[in-house]
């Protein structure tokens, strides 16, 4: 259980400049504390599309139940009626290229050697088999990725659902205090000032906020020709 979290906390450290990093960056950039910026960091992580991830693939397999309900299920996310938890990253391309799914995938069957195995696991495998051999996730290079064995691993040694986002930021923020020292002590690191580009209309004319307000009173009010 020992070298499980040992590799949990190294999979899911801080890499590149991921929405947690780049929080962390943008708010280390004017220089606070590291505390305020590892609070940027630990917001970013919070949302559902970040450090809540694993959570998620627990609760889809879950739902799936069986492996003989993969099938279906994957038809359904081809449908657009499902998401497909655990899988794609626009960074990572390919399966061999992300190999932390794969090095989670091994360290749990080390556990599982130690205890009785989860029933989610199976249901995992299958739902990784059948996606990298489906041309439409194969077509899209859709392939598994860290958080589809991450929550099973932090299950495995005890950690409940609950700490999963606490345990993420844990590893990430061995990252983000280093990113943070290295802009601080850096004399050339400048406030971030992300650039941006407008592309909407250039002219338009001006309508006193009333006269607004009064022409959207009416229109919704007098119904078009020939509606009732």
């Amino acid at each position: 259980m020992e070298r499980g979290l040992d590799v949990l906390l190294m999979l899911q450290a801080d890499h590149e400049q991921n929405a947690s990093t780049t929080a962390v960056r943008a708010v280390g950039s004017t220089h606070v504390n590291p505390y305020s910026a590892v609070a940027a960091g630990v917001a970013a992580l919070s949302g559902p599309m970040r450090g809540a991830a694993d959570e998620a693939v627990l609760t889809m397999l879950r739902r799936i139940g069986t492996v003989a309900n993969v099938p279906d299920f994957l038809s359904s996310v081809k449908a657009g009626h499902e998401q497909l938890m655990g899988f794609g990253l626009w960074m990572y391309k390919t399966y061999d290229y992300d190999p932390r799914a794969r090095i989670l995938r091994e360290q749990l069957d080390y556990l599982y050697d130690a205890q009785e195995q989860n029933p989610l696991y199976v249901i995992a495998r299958e739902l990784e088999r059948r996606a990298l051999d489906d041309e439409f996730f194969a077509s899209r290079r859709v392939y598994p990725n860290v958080d589809l064995y991450s929550g099973l691993t932090y299950e495995a040694i005890g950690v409940p659902a609950a700490m999963f986002p606490v345990m993420f930021a844990l590893a990430r923020s061995a990252g983000w205090i280093a990113q943070w020292r290295e802009m601080v002590s850096d004399p050339e690191q400048q406030t971030v000032r992300p650039r941006q580009i407008y592309t909407g209309e250039l002219d338009r004319e001006y309508v006193p906020i009333a006269e607004h307000e009064r022409g959207v009173s009416q229109a919704t009010l007098e119904p078009e020709a020939g509606t009732r």
